[in-house]
């Protein structure tokens, strides 16, 4: 039996929680509020390379969680999320259900970004960080130097989200047939 480490715990605890709220969720549009404080809400969009994103709230608007889902059209899961809307600058204004409808939408649609990873900037040898300026990309910790300079010279698919009230979490895919990686978190202005 593997040993699992706390991280390992954490990780595997949020892939659980995703799932049951998006469990939870029926699949397309807006579920029915008790109240104007009730904050459960669906939304489900198309991203590039043929992936499905799907965003859902549960709670009420002052302590809802979110969790995104993406799946490859075969409804393979290839990366899962939850995180508390609270945090998240897109929800900062949720006070109402439609609130958390047009949150969510915009969430997964106009504040997603889609390049590749041949955008990243720089890392400039015996840098400690790639070049930045005031807004500046952080590799996750699982790459060095050289692994980060391999995987912008393979221009893969990189897809970036809000994760925080001033960055985005980036993630790129190997292949059609490998999950999402999180690969850093781009700063930006909040």
């Amino acid at each position: 039996m593997p040993h699992l480490t706390m991280p390992h715990f954490a990780r595997m605890s949020g892939l659980l929680a995703a799932a049951t709220l998006l469990a939870l969720s029926p699949l397309g549009g807006p579920v029915a509020r008790a109240d104007g404080d009730q904050c459960p809400a669906v939304f489900e969009t198309t991203w590039p390379g043929g992936l499905i994103a799907r965003g859902s709230s549960a709670g009420d608007c002052s302590t809802a969680r979110l969790a995104l889902q993406v799946r490859t059209v075969d409804d393979e899961v290839v990366w899962s999320d939850v995180l508390p809307a609270h945090d998240l600058l897109v929800f900062e204004w949720v006070k109402t259900g439609q609130d958390m409808d047009n949150a969510l939408r915009d969430w997964l649609t106009v504040n997603v970004t889609h390049d590749t990873t041949a955008s990243l900037p720089e890392w400039r040898a015996g840098a400690e960080a790639p070049e930045g300026e005031e807004f500046p990309f952080v590799p996750d910790e699982s790459l060095d130097q050289e692994a980060y300079a391999a995987l912008r010279a393979r221009s893969l698919p990189l897809i970036c989200y809000v994760q925080g009230m001033e960055s985005l979490t980036c993630l790129t895919r190997e292949g059609a047939d490998t999950p999402l990686r999180r690969i850093g978190i781009q700063m930006f202005p909040g």
